[in-house]
């Protein structure tokens, strides 16, 4: 506790992005790949994103160099929806900014 307040402990764990993505009860990222269409379209879902996701999936965009038709925003689920299985890349992105 100092002068001005206490002191917040976790200030160190929160995250300077504007988002934040919330892992699964078991501690795993909430990243599922789909399968649809017979098994011709497949598609990544990332899920439990609270926050600004529209630049969420700004940035996964540039890190990852995808197309802007490939990726979209579920603003009623609040999901992003990627074309194509990018599951270890996600995973990688989200982990390097500690989620």
């Amino acid at each position: 506790m100092n002068a001005s307040g206490p002191e917040n402990p976790r200030s160190d764990v929160l995250s300077p992005e504007p988002y934040i993505v919330h892992r699964t009860p078991s501690g795993q990222l909430p990243i599922y790949l789909a399968a649809k269409r017979g098994g011709n379209l497949h598609q990544t879902r990332i899920r439990k994103i609270e926050g600004n996701v529209v630049e969420l999936r700004n940035q996964l965009q540039q890190a990852l160099h995808i197309l802007p038709k490939d990726i979209a925003v579920n603003q009623l689920t609040r999901h992003i929806l990627i074309k194509g299985w990018r599951k270890p890349e996600v995973k990688l992105f989200l982990e390097d900014r500690c989620f």
